[in-house]
């Protein structure tokens, strides 16, 4: 009798714990979701803001790039707070630095002011390593891709429909949009400081690192704890090397993977830039087409994304594994962009409407695979008490590669547009 009370008390504690992290969880999707959402509404009015505060395309140009360039900095401080203090604090400036940051631009009435409510923004929002690492603490191995994925879809859908209220809410006036966002960040702030848990596996970490340096002993796990997180995998990929399986130190064959993987991040990152910032001005200028014509475009290739990387990545990485999913989606990002060069001639035929949903939803496939594959990828091969520290600067890479994109293919596309669509991807398929 005695036996079943406390197996049901701890089947009870354990479902709690459970409700708790899929909460926190929720809750660390939604502040991910208020970044980049925020982010997303005031992209159709910034070229209005910059004519209305009479700026030159030079100076439209650092506008973009203040938000990128200061997330470049800022990611890896960020990812490293994170493993030293833990994730909610992280999570709760990230929130209120959001708030800060939309509200200077809300107020701006210079482009000064509203670069440096952009750089405010860029600083504090670094959510999504973050919450890569929250995945991380909370989430068995062998389903973190599916988590990973459906961040990265929280981010798609973001940017699906942040545009088009934006639009709309620009319709009152330019800096409503500002406004809404800072309105949106401050009760995220609220709800996070309220309902999110810190993950128990942070705690220990931290406490297990204090007494190595106490002890003066290093070392860690790779992407693991001593946890209900381990699995088979781990043992598998991981603990071939002599000892106790998962439990090897940062040796100098898993940073090699790591640095792989921040290159291709990089690439990643500067591909995709070619078509986020000029296939709408490579629509116009071949077609005719503006807003309207192509918010249906990148509406629809959100969309794609959302289902393949909802559904399809997480069936093919399962069976085939991360590095195949990450190596078959950049073949279809590279098949995709190549096919974006081939636009042109009547809107009718082949090379016009056809190519170019066949073009943007291949290339939207790809990115479903690959964006989730590097993370996942890389979070396998970081130390446990290293996840936030790693991850940042992978997105700062990332960012780095966000930053110059515009600038390279801006260039690029004044000589000659049609190959700022053409991307050679073999170094991915070297790496």
């Amino acid at each position: 009798m005695e036996d079943s009370v406390a197996t049901s008390s701890k089947v009870s504690t354990t479902e709690t714990k459970n409700n708790a992290q899929r909460g926190s969880l929720l809750i660390a999707y939604l502040s991910v979701f208020i970044d980049m959402l925020g982010l997303s509404l005031i992209i159709p009015i910034i070229p209005f803001l910059a004519i209305r505060f009479g700026a030159n395309a030079a100076s439209l140009g650092y506008i973009y790039a203040s938000y990128n360039g200061a997330q470049m900095i800022s990611v890896p401080v960020t990812g490293w707070l994170s493993d030293s203090y833990g994730r909610k604090p992280l999570i709760m400036a990230s929130l209120f630095g959001s708030f800060a940051g939309f509200l200077v631009q809300g107020m701006a009435t210079d482009i000064v002011t509203f670069c440096m409510g952009r750089v405010i923004t860029g600083i504090f929002g670094g959510s999504v390593p973050i919450v890569n690492a929250y995945i991380v603490d909370t989430v068995p191995q062998k389903l973190r891709p599916k988590y990973f994925a459906q961040l990265g879809a929280v981010i798609i859908v973001a940017f699906m429909f942040g545009p088009g209220i934006g639009a709309g809410l620009a319709q009152f006036t330019l800096q409503t949009p500002m406004l809404v966002a800072c309105g949106i960040a401050g009760m995220g702030f609220v709800v996070a400081a309220l309902k999110f848990k810190e993950p128990e596996k942070v705690k220990k970490t931290n406490k297990r690192m204090i007494a190595d340096s106490k002890n003066k002993k290093g070392g860690g796990k790779l992407g693991n704890d001593d946890d209900d997180n381990y699995d088979a995998d781990d043992a598998q990929e991981l603990g071939q090397h002599g000892g106790d399986a998962g439990v090897e130190k940062a040796k100098p064959e898993y940073q090699a993977p790591i640095l792989c993987m921040f290159f291709i991040s990089f690439c990643f990152a500067l591909a995709f830039s070619g078509y986020l910032y000029f296939s709408g001005l490579l629509l116009f200028d071949l077609f005719g087409w503006e807003s309207l014509e192509f918010g249906f475009v990148a509406m629809g290739a959100s969309i794609w994304m959302v289902i393949h990387q909802t559904s399809t990545f997480v069936a093919f990485q399962k069976k085939f594994g991360k590095h195949a999913s990450l190596m078959l989606g950049a073949c279809f990002m590279g098949l995709g962009l190549f096919a974006m060069s081939a636009w042109g001639g009547d809107v009718r035929s082949f090379t016009g409407v056809p190519l170019v949903v066949l073009s943007v939803g291949t290339l939207a496939f790809g990115v479903a695979f690959v964006q989730p594959s590097i993370t996942s990828i890389t979070s396998r091969y970081a130390l446990q008490s290293e996840q936030g520290s790693v991850l940042g600067k992978s997105q700062a890479i990332y960012s780095l590669g966000n930053t110059l994109g515009p600038l390279i293919w801006g260039g690029v596309y004044s000589y000659k547009w049609r190959n700022t669509t053409i991307i050679e991807w073999h170094d991915t398929f070297d790496s």
